[in-house]
């Protein structure tokens, strides 16, 4: 074929054509910030929360932008549920724990030795919400997930904990106050502290160890520092995925039903059965490793346990009635969703 200037300007005059139809990229008409609690390549992160940022974007036909970060980007992790509360933030995914005392209804699925798996309390959890019995925890936010992770194990760097007796004296990092009240309770001294900050307080010596879970010990760089991996199962710490409740209110319902359906039940439900088979898949990476020694508990040590913080749950109940909330109805209600 020869080329000639006719066949440039036609060729051009199609291009041109095609861009006025195609037109450039939309911009979105809604920008939500996400704020993340984990680097980026967390399984929270990177395996949830992605493809919930990507599925609201799609089937929002680009209207909604996610603009999701990982830790640290947008604020500190303990100050992430304020932010979305006041709107300084749009989203968050942040842990309960770092607000003690700012959610005591659904502390309930935080006592200790009250369920072994993710999925179990998770679905405990979403079923009280979702009934209306934790009103006063979360009724200033938007809702878009709550789970519980597998109950945590304790994890050290040179003391292996069998039984109560190993855990007398270990300074052991606590994810909420109440998981901290039922370690003191084993014998072990409980230190809040972030999570970002584990790893510079095991380097320290600060702490002994963490009460933590498989999935988190690479990302967060603690896979040089922890050498014994027992499986406690002491308690499921709440994890809340959440937006400020005025920007949800403030979108057309078609795309509050764009956000409805790629969150609720389904996006909890996903999170924990993923964590639970995650966990046990690292579990067992760990385990066949030289580097770690994972410990299960004999029933006899764990019947121990479960006696020794009993009173956990006798001073939840005194807390709820001192503040006016019906624990015994709140524990009742859970257990009957727990099967038990």
């Amino acid at each position: 074929m020869t080329i000639t200037r006719r066949t440039l300007l036609q060729g051009g005059a199609a291009l041109s054509a095609a861009a006025i139809i195609t037109g450039p990229a939309r911009a979105a008409d809604y920008t939500f910030r996400f704020a993340s609690l984990t680097p980026a390549a967390g399984y929270i992160h990177s395996q949830h929360l992605v493809p919930f940022k990507e599925a609201v974007e799609r089937d929002s036909d680009g209207r909604i932008a996610v603009d999701l970060q990982p830790a640290g980007v947008f604020a500190r992790a303990p100050q992430l549920h304020q932010l979305v509360e006041t709107g300084v933030l749009d989203m968050a995914w942040t842990i309960q724990g770092y607000s003690s005392g700012r959610f005591p209804q659904s502390e309930v699925l935080e006592l200790p030795f009250l369920y072994d798996t993710s999925a179990a309390g998770t679905r405990a959890l979403m079923m009280m919400n979702d009934e209306g019995l934790f009103e006063q925890d979360y009724g200033s936010i938007k809702v878009l997930a709550l789970y519980t992770h597998r109950p945590y194990g304790m994890f050290t760097t040179g003391q292996e904990v069998r039984t109560m007796a190993d855990m007398a004296g270990l300074k052991m990092r606590t994810p909420s106050a109440m998981i901290g009240e039922a370690l003191e309770m084993l014998g072990a001294t409980p230190v809040g502290i972030p999570v970002s900050e584990i790893a510079e307080n095991l380097r320290r010596g600060v702490i002994d160890g963490t009460v933590f879970v498989y999935e988190a010990i690479q990302p967060f760089g603690l896979q040089d520092q922890l050498k014994y991996l027992t499986d406690l199962k002491i308690a499921g710490p709440r994890f809340m995925v959440i937006m400020n409740r005025a920007r949800y209110e403030g979108l057309p319902e078609d795309l509050q039903e764009v956000i409805d359906t790629h969150s609720g039940m389904g996006m909890a439900m996903g999170i924990g059965e993923g964590l639970d088979s995650e966990e046990l898949r690292l579990k067992a990476e760990f385990d066949a490793s030289p580097d770690y020694t994972v410990v299960e508990l004999e029933p006899s040590a764990r019947a121990e346990m479960v006696a020794a913080t009993t009173p956990v749950q006798e001073n939840w109940l005194a807390a709820a009635k001192a503040d006016g909330h019906d624990g015994e109805a709140l524990l009742a209600k859970a257990r009957s969703h727990l099967g038990g």
